[in-house]
């Protein structure tokens, strides 16, 4: 009685913390109702549409006619289903080796079982709980490894796009569940991209050319020969519109969103004979927008328009990136 009780409150501050139309569009169904069945329950307690006032009409009125097992599963198909919705940094993972031939809609159907079958196959005396959740053309998956049915390991979040040899992990971790999910989705290694953020679609958009539809103007970088141009105010010597135009052809019209960068710089004493030793430089920028941070530096002179870290988001395809001493 007292692990339902814990659950019945975990439930309602999962439902209090999602927006209102999630409520009434993702929450609702997994309880089998309808927004009627619950607007008289509001109406007959005099309780305004809030996800609070949500949550207590579902877990007083509701939870209580379900079993533990139940409130459970609703309990992970939505804190699902919240991953989906929320920020957090995902960190990108290439498939590689592909061995399987079965059709992608199968593989996507059949995923949970795909993938607790693998764990079952390779832990012992421990119980994998599994969610998939299908939104916006991409797949969520949770994976929850435990000990015990009362001992609950760490919840985690693996997003795919079905049929495109990638996966997003909410940790770098080489665990069991990144392994199984591998090879659920048909492949047999893997290896870390190098590349992280909070915007999915943009991931995916650098990692894969599929997702863009500015991939042509990004495949080769134009060539960087100054003129002075002709602006309402008279010729540009200065070159500063025609860095402008050249930074936005090499970003594209819609660049994606990436809000941090790593930078990784390894160079030797310039006197060796005071110490042969190298010096190893570690740089991380944070921002709200990382293309655009970079296009204003090269507008500032800060750094060339030629840079390598304007190509990080179509040549190298990574936020963490090794500098040369040759880059400027």
């Amino acid at each position: 009685m007292e692990i339902m009780k814990r659950k019945i409150i975990d439930l309602h501050k999962l439902i209090s913390k999602m927006p209102q139309d999630m409520c009434l569009v993702a929450v609702l169904p997994e309880f089998g109702l309808s927004w009627r069945d619950v607007s008289k329950v509001l109406y007959k307690n005099r309780l305004q549409m809030t996800p609070e006032n949500l949550a207590w009409v579902l877990c007083s009125e509701v939870s209580a006619k379900m079993t533990l097992e139940e409130v459970d599963e609703i309990i992970s198909k939505l804190q699902l289903k919240l991953v989906a919705i929320q920020d957090r940094t995902w960190h990108v993972f290439k498939l590689l080796q592909s061995y399987s031939d079965e059709p992608v809609s199968e593989i996507i159907n059949n995923l949970s079982d795909r993938i607790e079958n693998v764990l079952m196959g390779k832990l012992k005396n421990k119980v994998p709980v599994l969610e998939t959740l299908m939104l916006d053309d991409l797949v969520y998956i949770s994976v929850q490894i435990s000990n015990t049915t009362t001992s609950k390991g760490m919840v985690q979040y693996f997003v795919t796009c079905p049929g495109e040899p990638v996966l997003l992990s909410c940790s770098t971790t080489a665990n069991a569940a990144l392994k199984a999910c591998v090879e659920a989705l048909g492949y047999r290694s893997y290896e870390y991209a190098m590349l992280y953020g909070c915007d999915i679609h943009s991931l995916l958009r650098i990692s894969s050319d599929v997702w863009t539809t500015e991939a042509n103007n990004l495949a080769t970088p134009p060539t960087y020969n100054p003129t002075p141009l002709i602006t309402k105010n008279g010729i540009d010597y200065t070159n500063k519109d025609y860095n402008i135009n050249y930074v936005d052809n090499i970003l594209g019209p819609n660049p994606p969103l990436l809000t941090e960068l790593n930078i990784n710089s390894s160079k030797m004493f310039y006197d060796r004979d005071i110490l042969n030793k190298p010096f190893n430089l570690k740089v991380n920028i944070k921002t709200s927008n990382l293309a655009e941070t970079l296009k204003s530096w090269a507008v500032k002179e800060a750094i060339e328009p030629t840079s390598e870290l304007l190509s990080i988001f179509h040549k190298c395809k990574s936020n963490c990136i090794e500098y040369s001493r040759d880059s400027d």
